[in-house]
């Protein structure tokens, strides 16, 4: 479950976000009556509780995490004929090992190796043994197939490993450390005392029913202030 801290900063973004949803209909049904007069009352009483909780409320830090390096194969050439098959060993942080096997049944001067390599990793990948979070990518300019690794720490101290009589090449990326730079995301809570947090939950959720809103505690924690009026 989120930190309460995350909660309270989720439901004050959608709660400022539905009131100024909430503005442009209260301005286009304003008139002389009671029932104007009470509409724009609550409107001002609202608006004035979500300006002075954002002087209170903070943004939880985020960070998105980063991956190593990815890893680039190129120049799909082989030795000899008998010898059209590529086997790759991924292994993360822990020593897990996912390994690919391609064999080629054909061969031809135009024959597209790379695009026959790739097809087979996407065949193991969605259907058999395959690395956490890692995708693959190609480049038909290039002819050239990308392993791209996931933003956390998972691969760090990890390899990627060719076997089989080929001149395929490897390179990590713009990096002289394959492996290595894999980060975890992180999100940092504000320590708020528990009269406060009360109290924050407490007007919010008034709010949240004068609006008529349900709070979704599954948005993006990583928003900052600024976006509210996007």
């Amino acid at each position: 479950m989120a930190d309460i801290s995350n909660i309270i900063y989720s439901k004050y973004i959608q709660a400022t976000r539905a009131l100024n949803k909430h503005a442009i209909k209260v301005s286009n049904n304003l008139g002389s009556g009671i029932k104007s007069k009470e509409r724009m009352r609550k409107f001002n009483l609202m608006s004035a509780w979500l300006d002075l909780l954002g002087t209170y409320i903070n943004r939880p830090r985020h960070s998105k995490g980063a991956s190593v390096p990815s890893v680039f194969l190129t120049d799909f050439t082989f030795e000899a004929y008998n010898s059209l098959q590529l086997a790759c060993d991924i292994e993360d942080s822990i020593g897990g090992h996912t390994w690919i096997f391609a064999q080629f049944s054909e061969f031809a001067p135009n024959y597209n190796v790379y695009q026959e390599f790739y097809a087979a990793v996407l065949d193991q990948k969605q259907n058999g043994d395959w690395a956490e979070g890692v995708t693959v990518h190609k480049n038909d300019t290039l002819k050239s197939v990308e392993f791209r690794f996931p933003k956390n720490s998972n691969y760090n101290g990890g390899s990627f490993t060719l076997y089989g009589e080929n001149n395929v090449k490897i390179s990590y990326g713009n990096s002289n450390n394959p492996f290595e730079g894999g980060q975890d995301p992180v999100l940092t809570t504000i320590a708020y005392d528990n009269i406060s947090k009360a109290q924050f939950l407490e007007k919010l959720d008034l709010i949240a029913i004068e609006l008529g809103i349900v709070y979704d505690l599954s948005e993006d924690l990583s928003l900052t202030i600024s976006e509210i009026d996007n």
